[in-house]
């Protein structure tokens, strides 16, 4: 249940979680923001206010999670679980945000590829040091449709999945702002 009035009125937002016990909840108010719930048979989580949720335990055991934690800096959640230890997620890796090892000597966006595509592209960027990172996407007008970023990173090459099979076929722009560096490109969605 979540409340916007200090707790006068409740709405529900368990829409399509599995009806079983949810014993820790952990807000990221980050663009995009996150809500994660850990549950009797691991976390899920939801990027639309609790609207829907899906499970994110690739790789994680289906056991019981007693508490979770988020850790903005370096992003990542970490999951106190019932007999199977502790363990962390990395929040960027879930965001779609791939780190590469090379550490550029400037800031730099690349453009999108494939380009054009459908539905589907990524974005390629590069940050020599720790920065707070803005990645917007826009429509032909200027209006924001997207926010892939709105974070702290550390210094290295990033690659992100953005996927536009919501949007209709036009001209998009994508908007790298970090550390005083602002750089814009386009990409077109052919449908």
């Amino acid at each position: 249940m979540k409340t916007t009035n200090g707790g006068a009125n409740w709405t529900n937002i368990n829409n399509n979680l599995p009806n079983i016990p949810a014993n820790s909840i952990v807000l990221r108010n980050a663009a995009p923001a996150m809500i994660f719930v850990g549950t009797d048979i691991g976390p899920f989580q939801s990027v639309d206010d609790g609207a829907t949720w899906v499970s994110f335990n690739t790789g994680f055991p289906t056991v019981q999670i007693y508490d979770l934690k988020y850790k903005q800096t370096p992003g990542i959640l970490l999951a106190a679980t019932h007999g199977r230890g502790c363990w962390t997620f990395d929040i960027n890796s879930i965001l779609g945000i791939d780190p590469y090892s090379v550490i550029p000597t400037d800031y730099n966006l690349g453009q999108n590829f494939p380009n054009p595509f459908n539905p589907s592209t990524n974005i390629k960027f590069g940050l020599p040091k720790s920065s707070d990172v803005k990645l917007k996407i826009y429509d032909i007008l200027g209006n924001e449709v997207s926010t892939l970023i709105n974070n702290r990173l550390n210094p290295g090459t990033f690659e992100v999945h953005w996927d536009a099979s919501r949007f209709a076929s036009g001209v998009y722009f994508y908007k790298l702002e970090a550390d005083g560096f602002v750089q814009t490109k386009r990409m077109l969605l052919v449908k």
